[in-house]
């Protein structure tokens, strides 16, 4: 049974734990994509297509505020056939 193909469409935003959240705006300045703006003090993804889910804003984070909903993993395809390694 094949599963099937999952895009980056499918994946949740990260979430932002406010309470845990300092309104430091770091995670707002490491966002390559500027996803995610500083809005009345608190972090909030006002582009959410923009997320490249780099995770930047996760791992800058100095209280772990923000976390992912989704692990990353990549998986080896093969492909049938002759190799001629």
């Amino acid at each position: 049974m094949k599963r099937p193909e999952k895009t980056m469409n499918d994946w949740t935003l990260p979430a932002i734990n406010l309470n845990l959240c300092t309104q430091c705006g770091i995670c707002a300045a490491v966002c390559p994509e500027q996803a995610l703006d500083m809005v009345n003090g608190e972090p909030v993804f006002t582009h959410p297509q923009r997320c490249t889910y780099c995770t930047l804003c996760e791992s800058s984070c100095p209280v772990g505020a923000i976390q992912r909903a989704f692990t990353i993993s990549w998986e080896e395809k093969t492909t049938g056939g002759n190799s001629d390694e």
